[in-house]
């Protein structure tokens, strides 16, 4: 038994379902809540000054 918190050396089916259950049970639970900004997490962008994406393009 770890204490809640603590890493997982394996994760097994149980454990990958009680993780995909929690992201369920949280979906959408900040969508309509206009006082929190979003995120931007430089998927596509530039970050400022990391996750650079430009020099990967850039390279032939």
């Amino acid at each position: 038994m770890s204490l809640p918190g603590t890493k997982i050396d394996r994760l097994d089916h149980h454990g990958l379902d009680q993780a995909l259950a929690l992201n369920r049970s949280l979906r959408g639970r900040l969508a309509h809540r206009g006082d929190i900004p979003l995120v931007n997490l430089y998927l596509r962008d530039d970050g400022p000054g990391y996750c650079l994406h430009s020099p990967l393009r850039g390279h032939r």
